[in-house]
């Protein structure tokens, strides 16, 4: 299972410096209320269930919306739980879970 995330430090991580307001606006809402933890767990177990595959096989095969799995796929390799492995598909990198 994955831990609960820090609100502050998310937000900033998730933001670039020329971002407008409403970008940190919307982080900070997607965390506090609980979605942003949602959608990492979603995307780990989705990835647990099918291993072994890209960002775009891992969307066909579980219907996720694949913009969504891109952007919980960085913060899942920056938690440490999933990795890129050095083998391509399709252009893309395969995962796998640590």
């Amino acid at each position: 299972m994955i831990e609960q995330i820090d609100v502050f430090d998310e937000a900033i991580r998730h933001t670039h410096t020329g971002d407008p307001v409403t970008s940190y606006s919307a982080i900070e809402k997607l965390i506090e209320s609980g979605e942003f933890n949602r959608q990492q767990a979603i995307v780990y177990d989705a990835w647990k269930r099918y291993p072994d595959t890209t960002p775009r096989e891992l969307s066909e095969l579980s219907g996720l919306d694949y913009y969504m799995i891109q952007r919980r796929r960085i913060d899942l390799i920056n938690r440490k739980v999933l990795e890129e492995t050095e083998k391509r598909r399709g252009g893309q990198m395969i995962m796998r879970v640590k």
